[in-house]
C-alpha cells in the first residue's frame, strides 16, 4: 500500500511537471529555444542521460536530427529506411531497447560522429491531432535501470503536447519567411525593372570604348562581366524569393582556367581592403558545371568573408581533386571573427545575417540551394575569434 502511494505521488508529480514544462513552451515564440526547452525536459522528466529529436521531412522521407542534448555535431539527415528512429517514423511504433547495440536496426552513425555510447533507448514518434508526423524522439541510457511502461506513457503524453507546439513554432516560421520572401520578390521585380536601361547603355558605351584599343577591351571585358554579374544576381533573387526552380544547364569546362578567372576578379574586388589572398589550384581536369552560378555561390561566401575580416586578416581558397576522383573539393577559409553556435546552426536558413549592417540574409540561403542544384554538398565550421571555414562538394560530371 505504501510503494502504490508513494508511486502515486512520482507519477502525478511527473504530470504536474509535463503540464508546467507545456505552459512554459507554449510562450516560446523562437523554434531554437523551443526545442531546447523539448529535449532538456524529456530528459529530466524522464531520469535520462540525453534526448535527440528529428524533424519529419515528408517530401525527402528522411530525418533531420534538429538538435541533441549536449550538442557534438551540427547536422545529420537520414532516410527513413534507416536506423531505430526511421523505424519509429515509418511504422509510428515505440521502440523500448534495453541494448542498442545487441539490436538489428540500431544505427550507430550518430554514437560515432559524437563518441557518446547508447546503452538503453526509447524511441517514439511525435506526432499531432490529426496524426500527422512532425518528428521523432529518442530518449537515450535510462539512469537507472532501463525504461519502463510508465516512462512509455509519460513520453506519450510529453510528445503529443511537444508535437504541437513544434509544428506551429514550424508553420510560424515558415509563413514569416513565405511574407518576406514576398516582400524581397516585389523589390527584385522592381530593380529589375529600373536598373534593365542604364545596364543596357552601360554594355552599349562599354562595347564602344572596346573598340578603340586592345588595352580598352581589357578594360571593358571587366565592365561587362560586372553587368552580367549584377543583373544574374538580380534574376537570381527574384527566382529564389518567388520559388522558381529552374534548370541548369552545364557545360564542361576546364577547372584550373574556370577558377583563375574567377579568383582573378575576386583578387580585384579585395584591392584596398587589408586581406591576404591565398588561391591554390590543385586539380587541372575538366569539370562540368553552371559556371554563372557557381560564380555566384563562391562571390557569396567571400564577399561574408571580407565583411568578416574588416580590421584586416587572411583569405585562402583551395581547389582539389576528392579521393574519390569522383568530385572536387573546394575550401574557403577566413581568419575573421567567427560565427556564435546559435548562427552556424541556421546560417543556410533564409533572413539569418550576422555582424552585417547591409544585406537581404539570403546569400548563403542561395549558395546552397546551387550547390545542391549540381549534386554537390557544402559544409560550415567556424569559432568565434578564430576564423569560419566553408568546404564544398561538386561531381565532376552530371
Amino acid at each position: 500500500m505504501a510503494d502504490d502511494i508513494a508511486q502515486l505521488k512520482i507519477r502525478n508529480a511527473k504530470l504536474s511537471k509535463i503540464l508546467e514544462v507545456g505552459r512554459i513552451m507554449s510562450t516560446h515564440k523562437d523554434l531554437h529555444n523551443l526545442l531546447e526547452t523539448i529535449i532538456k525536459e524529456t530528459s529530466s522528466i524522464l531520469e535520462a542521460d540525453r534526448t535527440s529529436l528529428f524533424i519529419y521531412n515528408e517530401a525527402h522521407q528522411e530525418l533531420w536530427l534538429m538538435m541533441t542534448e549536449k550538442q557534438e555535431i551540427k547536422e545529420i539527415r537520414f532516410g527513413v529506411d534507416k536506423g531505430i528512429a526511421g523505424y519509429v517514423a515509418r511504422t509510428r511504433k515505440i521502440m523500448n531497447i534495453d541494448n542498442a547495440y545487441s539490436h538489428e536496426l540500431f544505427n550507430p552513425e550518430i554514437d560515432q560522429k559524437t563518441g557518446f555510447k547508447t546503452e538503453s533507448m526509447l524511441c517514439a514518434p511525435m506526432e499531432n491531432l490529426d496524426g500527422k508526423l512532425i518528428g521523432v524522439i529518442q530518449v537515450l541510457n535510462k539512469n537507472s535501470g532501463t525504461f519502463s511502461e510508465e516512462d512509455i506513457e509519460v513520453l506519450l503524453m510529453f510528445t503529443s503536447l511537444a508535437a504541437v507546439l513544434l509544428e506551429n513554432s514550424i508553420l510560424a516560421k515558415e509563413n514569416l519567411q513565405k511574407d518576406r520572401l514576398a516582400v524581397v520578390g516585389n523589390m527584385a521585380s522592381t530593380i529589375i525593372h529600373d536598373i534593365k536601361n542604364p545596364m543596357t547603355c552601360i554594355q552599349g558605351l562599354a562595347e564602344i570604348i572596346a573598340n578603340d584599343s586592345p588595352s580598352n577591351a581589357q578594360h571593358t571585358a571587366v565592365i561587362l562581366k560586372s553587368v552580367d554579374r549584377v543583373m544574374n544576381m538580380s534574376e537570381e533573387l527574384l527566382e529564389f524569393s518567388k520559388g522558381i526552380d529552374k534548370a541548369l544547364s552545364f557545360n564542361k569546362i576546364n577547372c584550373s582556367d574556370f577558377f583563375a578567372e574567377t579568383f582573378s576578379l575576386i583578387e580585384n574586388e579585395l584591392k584596398g581592403k587589408n586581406l591576404e589572398f591565398v588561391a591554390k589550384i590543385e586539380y587541372e581536369g575538366n569539370l562540368e558545371i553552371n559556371q554563372d552560378k557557381i560564380q555566384r555561390a563562391i562571390y557569396n561566401i567571400i564577399g561574408n568573408a571580407r565583411d568578416a575580416m574588416s580590421e584586416g586578416g587572411s583569405l585562402e581558397v583551395h581547389v582539389s581533386e576528392a579521393d574519390d576522383k569522383e568530385n572536387i573539393i573546394i575550401t574557403i577559409s577566413d581568419t575573421g571573427k567567427g560565427m556564435p553556435e546559435q548562427i552556424l546552426e541556421t546560417v543556410f536558413d533564409p533572413f539569418v545575417t550576422y555582424g552585417k549592417k547591409n544585406g537581404t540574409g539570403l546569400g548563403m540561403a542561395i549558395t546552397k540551394k546551387i550547390i545542391e542544384a549540381h549534386n554537390g554538398k557544402i559544409s560550415v565550421q567556424s569559432e568565434e575569434g578564430k576564423g569560419t571555414h566553408f568546404k564544398i562538394y561538386l561531381p565532376l560530371s552530371h
